[in-house]
């Protein structure tokens, strides 16, 4: 039942919770590494010698002249966009299923976007959608198209590989489970890079 419990807390109940003097003996770490069709994308996973029963994650920039506010990602081993170049401060906060508490932190530098990508915008439809929302692509020559959603938050919801053929190809992905709110599709083919917003009913 305790289990249960604290899988109801909400996320700002979890980040409040301190390391406990009990972990002392248990390794925790972060492993990242970068997508292959987007260096600026990363897959983030808690490493650790003992069965982890719910995590936290945070992502803060370091020595930003820009006002950026640290993201927070009650997750799993989440997937994360950066679309600013920079120093970042990631760090996760665990619960072992021993019931100890116990935080990492790792830094790591993120690169500005390749300037040979050509960045473009996608046509969606319906938007704002309920079920399904699609988009259509025309291509010169057969290409490998990596498609993908993210929440309002850049974290990466679902994605695809499609088989891209000469002339007009339609990307849909089904976004009835998804909660209502604002996402954004992007499309990765060639050396272009296409986005655009849209909004679940």
């Amino acid at each position: 039942m305790l289990l249960v419990v604290f899988f109801l807390y909400s996320t700002y109940a979890f980040s409040q919770l301190s390391p406990s003097p009990g972990c002392d003996n248990l390794t925790l770490g972060i492993n990242h590494i970068e997508d292959s069709s987007n260096h600026n994308i990363i897959h983030f996973t808690a490493i650790a010698d003992s069965s982890i029963f719910d995590q936290l994650w945070s992502v803060s920039k370091l020595s930003s002249a820009n006002s950026w506010a640290s993201v927070t990602l009650h997750k799993p081993n989440p997937v994360y966009e950066f679309l600013d170049s920079g120093y970042y401060k990631v760090c996760v906060h665990v619960l072992f299923k021993n019931y100890c508490k116990k935080d990492f932190c790792d830094y790591i530098t993120i690169l500005s976007p390749s300037s040979s990508v050509n960045s473009c915008s996608l046509q969606l439809y319906p938007n704002p959608a309920t079920v399904v929302v699609n988009t259509s692509i025309i291509l010169n020559e057969p290409l490998l198209i990596h498609a993908a959603l993210y929440n309002s938050l850049n974290v990466l919801i679902m994605s695809k590989d499609v088989e891209g053929n000469t002339g007009t190809n339609t990307i849909t992905f089904n976004i009835a489970p998804l909660v209502a709110g604002n996402y954004y599709m992007k499309l990765a083919y060639g050396n272009n890079i296409c986005t655009k917003s849209f909004g679940k009913e």
